[in-house]
C-alpha cells in the first residue's frame, strides 16, 4: 500500500542520515560478500591444488619412487582418501554447516601442504595425502551457494562454483610451472 511505502522510504531514508544500512540491504550486502568469499575460495582452493601437480613427478622421484607408477599409486591413494572424505564430510556439512567443513578443508589442506614439504621419504609423502579426507571445500562451497541463493539465481550461482574452480585449476599448474622453473629448491 501507500502507506507501507512511505514508511519503508521513511526508515531507509533515517537509517542513510545516521549513517546506517537498510536492513534489507545489509542483508543483500552480506550474502555479496559471503559468495565474494565463496568465489574467492573456490579460486584459491584449486590453484594451491593444481600450482603443485608440476613438481609431483620430480618430488617422487627425489623421495625415492623408482617409475613413473610411483606417481601414479600416489596419485590413486590421494583419490581413494578423497572418497572415503566424500562420504565423511557429506554428514559432517549437515551436522556441522557448510562455513564449518570450509574451514575443516582449509585446515586440511594447509596440513597436506605443510607435509608435503616437509616429507624427507615416501611414507612422509603418503601420509601427508591422508589430510585429504577433509579436503572438501568445494562441497562445502556448492552448499553455501545452495543455501543463500534464490531458487531463481541458483543455476547461475552455481556455474559460478564451476567456472571459479576452474579458472584455479587453469592458473594453478602455470604458476607451478613458473615457481618450480624458477626455484633452487625444486
Amino acid at each position: 500500500s501507500v502507506r507501507a511505502a512511505a514508511t519503508h522510504a521513511l526508515l531507509a531514508g533515517r537509517a542513510a542520515d545516521h549513517g546506517l544500512e537498510h536492513p534489507e540491504a545489509a542483508a543483500v550486502s552480506a550474502e555479496t560478500r559471503m559468495m565474494q568469499v565463496v568465489y574467492f575460495n573456490l579460486v584459491l582452493n584449486a590453484m594451491l591444488f593444481t600450482m603443485q601437480i608440476p613438481a609431483q613427478p620430480h618430488l617422487v622421484r627425489s623421495l625415492g619412487g623408482t617409475s613413473s607408477s610411483s606417481f601414479g599409486r600416489l596419485m590413486s591413494f590421494f583419490s581413494v582418501v578423497k572418497l572415503i572424505g566424500t562420504l565423511i564430510a557429506g554428514p559432517l556439512v549437515d551436522r556441522l554447516g557448510a562455513k564449518r567443513v570450509l574451514e575443516l578443508s582449509a585446515i586440511a589442506s594447509f596440513g597436506t601442504y605443510l607435509l608435503t614439504g616437509l616429507s624427507t621419504n615416501m611414507r612422509m609423502l603418503y601420509a601427508s595425502r591422508l589430510f585429504a579426507v577433509m579436503q572438501h571445500g568445494t562441497m562445502a562451497c556448492r552448499t553455501i551457494v545452495t543455501n543463500i541463493t534464490p531458487a531463481r539465481e541458483r543455476p547461475g550461482a552455481l556455474g559460478r562454483v564451476m567456472m571459479m574452480s576452474s579458472f584455479g585449476g587453469i592458473v594453478g599448474p602455470s604458476l607451478g610451472g613458473w615457481i618450480g622453473r624458477h626455484s633452487v629448491s625444486m
